[in-house]
């Protein structure tokens, strides 16, 4: 249960400039921790205000965790050998600390990023209490008549918890006092930031104690972080940086915003440039020095891998193509996508074989689950502690898994693997047959094969022997949603994904049934998969291309896989132009050639065809090697340059004179020294006579 905390910016946009003339004044409170999502032609800022804790005294205490270790810490398992705690993760195995905290001190280009340790107490395994405490080095507060504690915490799982976890006090190491409580059933997930008075024990020497309580375990985990403790003469806080007016922002050393919150979005920039910016906080008495500066460039938020497919097939042979690309949002928000195009069948009532929009029945005849797993619902009734279904307006069929797991017939961690078919169908042999349905299959973990603890597959199948045995027709029906540990950011953005597959390679003259199979991996505890509007229909010679998914939301920051399979239903050359629309402006042309006679192609079908490309690089993103197709119509000098986002050079795959034809090379990700280089974004030049193209790549680690 261990979780991925990840921060939201909220972002205003203010407009107002202050224009007076500000004195630069090394005394001022400085703000920190400058943190930017690159965007469409915009960059979104924000940083963490000036630190003004100094006004309640003299630091006398402070555990920031620089290293990421419990060090400097006590760590004591009250009371029974368990697991989960300070430190322990639920196999009662050490673990060194959380990396999704705070930072300590501030450093350009957010390479304070990498250093956001805290101490991590975690869950226990089920029916094992947990008792942990994590203590301090004694404080000498013996100097000082008023004293205050402050730290950070975060609660993650707080529905899990059967208890508080409190903080202590003690002055003598055995004996604890409890000063604060925190209770997760009351104050839910999220971070809080804590001010406790501790003036009681001004004159001694202490140590404070942050202690992880569950009785009966399986509960929840906590994160602490910034332990700092002020020690004063008991003349009360004075602000140590004077009357806070706002932030001033500057863009390659020119100020562009006065801000009066820590944020602001810098608009009207150009995608792939990379812009520099500082923040100086402003007072009635003058400027702060700089946060460290970060620089990001703005990119556009949509990279498709590939955006031309061709292939020469014979109809008499029923060949056909099947070409698997990607769609990559960089964007931190969800957005549309649709796909039209000829070529595609379009169902009417005389092609519909068979149907059922689920809207208000409980069972169908015309789609059943013999081994009884699937129901019918609707979002009231079908969304449970682990997953919601998309807002609808009827019902669906659909499998729950982990509420399975709890209230099923056979409840646990029971091996699930269901298949909801159709009746069996007739086929004749005469024309193209389709499966189309609205698929709902988060799949946050994989499939079966990453052998994740949480995995689950689902596949579209078909049978001809009446369910005895079936045949995958399609296995990547995933409909992904921004993800957070064990849960979606945002269930608002749940949504369904219309997909359509051509099943008639995998028929044949007799009967056939089209099944949605799903299983868990076992008895994983998974999640499960909605169906909705299924239909089969039978096209005919004009219906030979297939879009896998052809309209649904795809996730932020998310890769999503599709496929397109053209298939001839006679001797016709296809070349045509589709197109991919995605968010409310972007467009992709997609070039799309089938062709069954290559002697039939006139001068303008061969231009189109033998023409300059630059393929997206496949995988994208990668790790660490890619895959890089283009094309020469004629024998030509080629530069293939790899640059970084400032435009430095970062490598020469490519400098030769090369004949024509398709050619394919790799990257490893090293750079013209042959050494490895970081994670980031990169762009692919091609030079070739006078075409030039670039594309954008992603470098995972």
């Amino acid at each position: 249960m261990a979780s991925t905390i990840k921060p939201i910016i909220k972002v205003y946009i203010i407009f107002s400039l202050l224009f007076n003339t500000l004195i630069f004044s090394q005394d001022q409170c400085p703000p920190a921790f400058i943190s930017g999502v690159p965007l469409d032609q915009s960059v979104a800022l924000s940083w963490e205000k000036p630190d003004t804790l100094s006004g309640y005294g003299v630091e006398v205490y402070s555990q920031c965790f620089t290293i990421c270790s419990s060090e400097g810490m006590t760590i004591e398992h009250i009371g029974q050998d368990s697991s989960g705690g300070w430190f322990r993760d639920n196999d009662g195995v050490a673990i060194d600390c959380d990396t999704d905290m705070y930072a300590c001190s501030d450093a350009s280009n957010e390479s304070w990023i990498e250093e956001q340790f805290g101490a991590y107490a975690a869950w226990s395994d089920t029916t094992a209490p947990a008792n942990s405490r994590m203590s301090t080095a004694l404080i000498d507060l013996s100097s000082y008549s008023e004293a205050t504690l402050f730290f950070d915490e975060y609660i993650d799982y707080s529905s899990f918890a059967h208890d508080s976890n409190f903080v202590e006090i003690s002055t003598d190491g055995i004996n604890w006092t409890t000063i604060y409580y925190s209770n997760p059933l009351t104050l839910g997930d999220g971070y809080f930031s804590n001010m406790i008075d501790l003036s009681t024990y001004a004159g001694q020497s202490i140590y404070i104690g942050f202690r992880y309580y569950d009785l009966i375990g399986y509960g929840c985990n906590w994160y602490v972080d910034n332990i700092r403790v002020f020690g004063s003469d008991g003349s009360g806080y004075t602000d140590p940086c004077g009357t806070l007016l706002g932030y001033r922002i500057y863009q390659d050393g020119n100020m562009i915003a006065f801000v009066e919150d820590n944020q602001y979005t810098a608009t009207g920039l150009t995608n792939g440039v990379n812009y520099c910016f500082k923040v100086s906080a402003n007072y009635s008495g003058g400027e702060s020095e700089f946060a460290s500066e970060s620089c990001y460039a703005p990119i556009d938020p949509f990279i498709l891998s590939q955006s031309s497919f061709s292939d020469t097939l014979d109809p008499s042979a029923q060949e056909y193509s099947k070409f698997e690309f990607t769609l990559i949002n960089l964007d931190t928000t969800a957005h549309s996508f649709s796909f039209e195009s000829d070529g595609m069948v379009t169902q009417t009532a005389e092609n519909t074989l068979l149907s059922n929009s689920f809207e208000t029945q409980e069972t169908s005849t015309n789609f059943f689950d013999a081994q009884g797993y699937w129901g019918w619902g609707t979002p009231e009734t079908a969304n449970g502690e682990w997953i919601e279904y998309p807002n609808n307006s009827g019902g669906f069929f659909f499998f729950n898994d982990a509420e399975y797991y709890y209230t099923g017939t056979n409840y646990g961690y029971v091996p699930t693997d269901i298949i909801l078919q159709s009746q069996a169908m007739p086929y004749n042999g005469d024309g193209p047959v389709f499966f189309i349905a609205d698929i709902y299959f988060l799949q946050p973990f994989g499939d079966c094969s990453t052998g994740d603890q949480y995995a689950e597959s689902g596949a579209i199948v078909v049978s001809t022997d009446n369910g005895a045995t079936w045949t995958v027709v399609d296995s990547t029906i995933s409909t992904k949603l921004e993800w957070d540990g064990y849960l979606a950011v945002d269930w608002q953005d749940a949504n369904w994904h219309t997909m359509s597959f051509d099943i008639t390679p995998f028929i044949s003259p007799g009967i056939f049934t089209v099944g949605i199979h799903y299983t868990d991996c076992g008895g994983n505890f998974a999640y499960g998969m909605a169906v909705d509007n299924i239909k089969i229909v039978q096209g005919d010679n004009s219906s030979w291309l297939t879009m896998e998914r052809t309209a649904g939301e795809i996730a932020a920051k998310d890769t999503m896989t599709m496929s397109l399979t053209m298939m001839p239903r006679e001797d016709q050359n296809q070349i045509i132009t589709s197109e991919l629309s995605v968010g409310p402006n972007a467009t992709f042309d997609i070039d799309i050639s089938m062709i069954t006679n290559p002697d039939a192609l006139d001068i303008d079908d061969n231009t189109i065809l033998n023409k300059f490309t630059l393929e997206q690089n496949y995988p994208n993103p990668f790790n660490p090697v890619t895959n890089i197709s283009y094309n020469l119509p004629t024998d030509e000098k080629v530069k293939i340059i790899i640059s970084d986002l400032m435009g430095k050079r970062i490598k020469m795959l490519v400098d030769s004179d090369q004949n024509s034809g398709q050619k394919t090379i790799r990257w490893d990700a090293t750079n013209d020294a042959g050494n490895p280089i970081s994670a980031g974004l990169y762009f692919l030049t091609i030079e070739a006579g006078s075409f030039t193209k670039t594309n954008k790549m992603i470098l995972i680690k």
